[in-house]
């Protein structure tokens, strides 16, 4: 796994395009995805990051995660709205990612 630097954007094509990378992302960093991006915790903890309802959606649970409430590892989360992402624990996390994302 890859540290990814404040303002990196990356990701490799779309999320149908089914591009999966393993990436690291700082205690505290910000990963924004871009619609239809698609995030698996691996190691750490993090927490949903929205404005507004909805925030992620977990499509291995069936449900909708609330901005604030933590990701559970080994599930499969998707973005469906602009501006939805996670912040990073106090160790930082290790996620799988597929689309394009920005860390901050």
């Amino acid at each position: 796994a890859q540290l990814q630097a404040d303002g990196f954007t990356g990701g490799r094509g779309t999320a149908a395009e089914n591009n999966w990378e393993v990436i690291s992302v700082g205690a505290g960093k910000t990963l924004t995805g871009e619609v239809g991006c698609e995030v698996i915790l691996r190691i750490g903890s993090a927490t949903c990051m929205a404005p507004s309802s909805p925030g992620l959606i977990n499509l291995t649970g069936g449900n909708e995660l609330a901005s604030g409430s933590a990701l559970a590892q080994n599930q499969l989360y998707i973005v469906t709205v602009k501006g939805r992402g996670l912040i990073a624990g106090a160790d930082g996390c290790t996620i799988l990612v597929n689309g394009s994302y920005t860390i901050s």
